[in-house]
């Protein structure tokens, strides 16, 4: 990548980074907008997730180097299963949110088979949905962009994740700046 693209990419990772915090952090629990501590405010969750479904079916169009017919076959199948497997995410995330408290509380064995079915049960969901997609997508590939999905797709989902990471972190209220005092 050429300077002014490694410069573009860090731009857009930025401004990703700083505007999924707050929509991210609230978005688990259906919180409000949250002083943030800097003055932002966040944004609405589904834009947010637009812009990082653009961010990430931009950087698989540039990574697999697609050309534009391959791109247009693709889109749908990549952004249908980004969609799944955020919605599924969530529902694994609150599976073990829900299991973690059982083991905390203590829970009967009738409860704990429950929500241990259920944490498989979205795994086995996730699966599902990343089989479907590499069955849409595979015929419009070619063998060595194939090749390069199967490494790229997992790299740039983690990129991602970790900076929503990072970006909650800097916005901790243990990070945050002192409010000017009124």
């Amino acid at each position: 990548m050429s300077p002014k693209g490694k410069g573009r990419a860090l731009a857009v990772i930025g401004m990703l980074a700083v505007l999924s915090a707050g929509a991210y952090a609230a978005h688990p629990m259906q919180r409000g907008p949250r002083n943030l501590g800097r003055g932002v405010s966040p944004l609405p969750v589904p834009e947010i997730q637009e812009m990082i479904q653009g961010f990430y079916v931009s950087r698989l169009q540039q990574e697999l180097t697609l050309d534009d017919e391959q791109f247009v076959e693709l889109l749908p199948a990549l952004r249908d299963s980004l969609e799944q497997r955020n919605r599924l995410g969530q529902e694994h995330s609150r599976a073990l949110n829900e299991l973690r408290r059982a083991l905390q509380e203590g829970a009967s064995d009738d409860e704990f088979n429950r929500l241990v079915q259920d944490v498989d049960n979205t795994e086995r969901q996730l699966r599902d949905v990343q089989e479907e997609l590499l069955r849409e997508v595979d015929p419009t590939l070619t063998p060595e962009q194939r090749a390069r999905f199967r490494i790229v797709q997992p790299n740039v989902e983690n990129r991602i994740r970790n900076l929503i990471e990072r970006s909650r972190n800097a916005f901790a209220p243990d990070n945050a700046p002192p409010q000017p005092q009124q």
